[in-house]
């Protein structure tokens, strides 16, 4: 009778809790709607451990992957508690007085805190509890998936190519694209945007001018060129998930997913690097699993494991970063001597990728990213100290106004993004200052570190937490031509094409229960759910296919430059399907390649 008395005080705790931190949120910053998601979730699956007569914090529990499960509650609820910092800091009233603000601040702070671990223990436990219920159904029938891939690429291709040509010729011509092409007409080339992406544009411009003889042609030419690529990527994908046996309505699901989904359908026509990107990622670990599952010719999935791999390294500046993580843990979670050329081939990316980015370039002259590119955080946070007007020392305030005024600091300072710091830096010419005096700044940002440490903390948060928190409602994508004096213009065809695609993204954007499905933070939380999945099942492949989205978020925690662009964490929308089929196929099908081998011979 006791226990009983205990198990319902211990549930109605939860549910309050969860209920007041809900509340609490209100106030946030971020999309709401990703919470309400996340907390109709959590009691959701309180009433499925309720049901199942199971209650996570009771002392002796039934489950037994507690201290897992623990770890990743704390790190979802220090996400949501952290990145929510001025709920219960600046928007805490100071009516009754400082130590009332700073009493009910750590009160508020503790309801966020504990209503939100709550609520993700819930969840994760509910998951581990019923991982077996959860697996996707296998088909006994193997099937042949070229007939699949074909009405795929075709249906991909032809539906992006039947919109470029009636709605949005010759493509979107964002500023980025602009700043590569002015590149391009002068010859002064940089690596600042993937030089490999520029030479790539300059190719398509120059058989444009070639056979049309104007710009516009060429920028079609490319926008061309990347929808035919996507889409054979996400044809790939989708064919590979089918041959994995799994339910035809997740085959179905992932189509629809990839054909429909507004950001799937702009960045084949956006001319950046990001679409291309992120299609490399998805081949790299499509393939790799095709490998380790001998899918097909193996031959043929080292060759694009590694054509994969080098697109991955060059076409971004924090791919190279990424692979290298990604390769070291696939060694740790692969390592067996048959894997050997596998190994070969993550070593032989990784050398070219790294010549081809600098002893290349410097060999051609190319110039590498400023160095303010990558400080773009640390700019951040001694910003941040003078912005709020934190006491400096003398030594401080000169080494900071070598570089950059204090009162443009005071002027311009914006805590979402660098480019206003960065800019003025730039302008000002004070790079060299810092390049030549390395010792002296790492010493001024770590006596700024030591002696204003929140300062540096919620810099770091605004400038970071679009990709680790929820959702926030951040521009997605360019739909337009850029103001440009090269000759790009668009022209739209027929009109009522252009209005409709203009109706159906502007739907995504604006009724909230869709706005799920543009969230960045939401969809690397899926991805963090997919690798406590794998780690539950104690499935390698799992765990390490759900790596390349953590550790390009690990690369832009201490690089990005702007705390909320969809396009650095567009990878995260196009693996996510693919993660979902391999992470989440039943537990029969969850075999090594060493088990594979096995029965093969």
């Amino acid at each position: 009778m006791k226990e009983k008395k205990v198990f319902v005080y211990s549930l109605a705790v939860q549910i309050i809790l969860m209920i007041f931190c809900a509340a609490e949120l209100i106030k946030t910053d971020s999309l709401y709607v990703c919470y309400g998601f996340v907390f109709l979730a959590g009691f959701f699956s309180f009433l499925v451990n309720v049901k199942n007569k199971k209650n996570p914090f009771a002392k002796k529990r039934d489950s037994v992957h507690n201290g897992i499960i623990n770890i990743f509650a704390i790190l979802y609820s220090f996400m949501v508690t952290l990145s929510n910092y001025p709920i219960w800091t600046d928007k805490v009233t100071e009516m009754y007085g400082a130590k009332y603000k700073i009493i009910y601040g750590a009160l508020i702070c503790m309801i966020i805190l504990t209503g939100s671990f709550i609520c993700f223990y819930n969840i994760l436990f509910a998951v581990a509890d019923n991982i077996k219920i959860l697996a996707l159904k296998r088909c006994d029938e193997e099937k042949k998936t070229i007939k699949t891939f074909t009405i795929c690429f075709a249906s991909l291709a032809l539906s992006r190519l039947f919109i470029l040509f009636t709605a949005l010729y010759p493509g979107v011509f964002s500023c980025d694209t602009f700043a590569q092409v002015i590149q391009i007409n002068s010859g002064e080339i940089t690596n600042h945007h993937p030089y490999v992406h520029t030479m790539i544009i300059k190719g398509c411009i120059d058989l444009g001018m070639k056979l049309f003889g104007n710009i516009n042609s060429g920028i079609a030419i490319y926008c061309v060129i990347q929808i035919l690529f996507i889409s054979l990527c996400f044809s790939y994908c989708i064919s590979t998930i089918e041959k994995m046996q799994v339910n035809k309505y997740i085959v179905i699901l992932s189509f629809l997913f990839f054909l429909l989904m507004p950001y799937h359908i702009m960045f084949a026509f956006i001319v950046w690097k990001d679409g291309i990107f992120c299609s490399f990622v998805l081949v790299l670990i499509v393939s790799l699993y095709r490998y380790l599952h001998l899918i097909g010719k193996t031959y043929l999935n080292m060759a694009l494991i590694f054509i994969a791999g080098v697109g991955t390294c060059l076409f971004r500046s924090n791919g190279f970063f990424a692979f290298v993580l990604f390769a070291i843990a696939a060694v740790i979670l692969l390592w067996d001597k048959k894997n050997i050329k596998l190994f070969v081939v993550l070593t032989a990316v990784i050398i070219i990728s790294f010549g081809g980015k600098h002893i290349l370039l410097d060999l051609l002259e190319v110039p590498q990213p400023d160095l303010i590119e990558s400080l773009s955080i640390p700019t951040q946070q001694i910003s941040r100290v003078v912005y709020d007007e934190c006491e400096l020392s003398d030594w401080q305030k000169t080494e900071i106004e070598k570089v950059i005024d204090t009162d443009f600091i005071l002027e311009k300072y914006s805590p979402k993004t660098a480019d206003p710091m960065k800019e003025i830096i730039r302008l000002q010419g004070n790079q060299q200052e810092i390049a030549e005096n390395k010792i002296d700044y790492i010493k001024l940002y770590l006596s700024l570190g030591i002696n204003h440490p929140f300062e540096y903390t919620k810099a770091w948060i605004d400038q970071t937490k679009g990709y680790w928190n929820g959702g926030y409602d951040e521009w997605r994508w360019f739909t337009g031509v850029w103001p440009n004096d090269v000759g790009v213009e668009r022209k739209i065809i027929v009109y009522p094409i252009s209005r409709l695609l203009d109706d159906y993204l502007s739907v995504f954007e604006s009724v909230e229960g869709l706005k799920l499905f543009l969230s960045c933070g939401l969809f690397v939380w899926l991805d963090i759910l997919l690798l406590f999945v794998s780690i539950i099942k104690k499935d390698k492949e799992g765990i390490l296919l759900s790596l390349p989205v953590l550790t390009i978020v690990l690369s832009l925690l201490v690089a990005t430059p702007v705390y909320c662009e969809f396009r650095y964490i567009y990878v995260a929308f196009c693996v996510l399907p693919f993660l979902v089929a391999v992470v989440m196929r039943s537990i029969e099908n969850n075999k090594t390649t060493e088990e594979t081998n096995k029965s093969v011979s």
